[in-house]
Formats: structure tokens, C-alpha cells, sequence
């Protein structure tokens, strides 16, 4: 789901900064990556203190962390992000975030919480003509806090307010190395969240994109996932929010 900006964010920030002062942590030295369109790059992140994300050239234009497992400040001087996990001190689980150029190429950071010194990310894409502006806030924020409540509630198996809760058991065949089974719906009157289990059937690990999961139908607006790779005869559980198929249009 795409971010807003949130401004109590910036006190989270600084109470877990105090908190990382008190524990030693490994020297990280900048890490630099060519990246094109499209691609999916494993990073690691300081655990509990800021990391720095930034374009070799340009500025970076819209993010958004679908599992909102990241605290995100934007630095609109020179379109830079500033993040870190929203849990202190949680390692070696990885979170996914994408972010857009402003040439609008995407990128999916796969990135690992270390116990390492504030970090700073850089990534280098082919040059494009420098763009002026802010960094995107793409969605409202009221939207978007309804779709993380909506999440939430799935990922806790709890009830949410004026939403419907419908067991199911429906297997859905998306792709020949995993089992796709559709378990539970949250049916609300503007989004329908749907919980699934998806089996590794295969004998080689697989490696799941959220983007993969927009083929389970139309008006899908966020995937979230419990795990981003599978091992061998494993499962893991998959979160999606869509709009009601009357509201899905292109």
C-alpha cells in the first residue's frame, strides 16, 4: 500500500534512536547497487537506527511498504528516504519496500534489519534529466490507515468493526510449484480482504514478489506477505485488500 507522511512518525524515530545509543552495534559501510527497472535487490538495514535511501542521480518519487513494517520520513531537499523498522531491535527478517524514480522506473528493496550503525543505500540507475518536487504521497491518508487496519485485523485473525468474516476453503491454481488456498474473507462495503496459505509443492526454494499476486483478479490494492521465501513442502500466508468487484474497474 502507498504511504503518506506521517508526522508523529518523527518521534518514534527519535525515541529509538536513544534506545540504539545503548547497545554496540557493527560499523555498515555505504552500500551502492546498478539497478534497472524492475528490480529486486536484497539490502541490509540498521535494526534500530536510521538508514538512508537514495538515487545516485535524481530523487526518489513515490514508495510504499505493503507490510507496514517500516517507520519513513521523506527528505524533500533531496528526495531521500530516512526508515527504519517500526520494532527496535527485530533482525534477519526481511521487509519488503518498493520505491519509484522519477523517471518512474520501480524497485523492490528486500531489506534485512542487521545489528549494524546507521546504513545508507544508494542505488544507480541509468541517468535521466533531473526532476524537480516532492516525493509522491499517492494515496490519501485516511485510505491507507483503512487498508493497514484491514491487515492487520487478518494478520491477528481478529474481527474489524463492520466487516463480515466468511471461512472459505477455495484452491486457486496461480502457479504449478505452489498450492494456493483461499481461507478466510473480510467482506466490507469498500474492500474485501482474503487470507491465503500458499504451499511450496516444489523441491527448490521459492521466492515470492507481492507484484506476483496481482494475477488473483481485478482490484487488488495491497498484498502483504508473511514470508518472502518458501522452502520445500513449507507454507506461509498471504494477505490481500481489494476493491468490491463492482468498484474494480480498470
Amino acid at each position: 500500500m502507498k504511504y503518506p507522511i506521517v508526522s508523529r512518525r518523527v518521534a518514534v524515530l527519535g525515541c529509538a534512536i536513544v534506545m540504539a545509543l545503548l547497545r554496540p552495534r557493527i560499523a555498515a559501510a555505504a552500500q551502492q547497487y546498478e539497478v534497472t527497472d524492475g528490480a529486486r535487490i536484497a539490502v541490509d538495514i540498521a535494526a534500530d537506527s536510521l538508514t538512508r535511501i537514495a538515487m545516485g542521480s535524481g530523487r526518489i518519487k513515490e514508495f510504499w511498504d505493503n507490510d507496514a513494517d517500516l517507520l519513513i520520513e521523506v527528505d524533500d531537499k533531496d528526495g531521500s528516504l530516512l526508515v527504519m523498522p517500526t520494532s527496535v531491535g527485530i533482525t534477519n527478517r526481511a521487509i519488503s519496500l518498493f520505491v519509484r524514480d522519477a523517471a518512474g522506473r520501480a524497485y523492490n528493496l528486500v531489506a534485512t534489519p542487521r545489528d549494524i550503525e546507521a546504513a545508507s543505500i544508494v542505488l544507480r540507475a541509468p541517468r535521466t534529466p533531473p526532476a524537480s518536487g516532492q516525493c509522491v504521497r499517492s494515496v490519501a491518508e485516511p485510505h491507507v490507515r483503512t487498508v493497514k487496519r484491514l491487515v492487520r485485523a487478518m494478520a491477528r485473525r481478529r474481527p474489524l468493526g463492520a466487516y463480515d468474516i466468511e471461512e472459505a476453503t477455495e484452491e486457486i491454481n496461480l502457479w504449478s510449484e505452489t498450492r494456493l488456498l483461499l481461507l478466510r474473507r473480510y467482506i466490507g462495503a469498500a474492500h474485501i480482504g482474503e487470507i491465503y496459505r500458499i504451499t511450496n509443492s516444489s523441491a527448490t526454494p521459492v521466492v515470492l514478489v507481492e507484484s506476483e499476486f496481482l494475477g488473483l483478479g481485478d482490484g487488488i490494492e495491497a498484498v502483504a506477505l508473511e514470508a518472502v521465501e518458501i522452502a520445500p513442502e513449507e507454507s506461509s500466508i498471504v494477505y490481500v485488500v481489494r476493491r468490491p468487484a463492482a468498484e474494480a474497474t480498470p
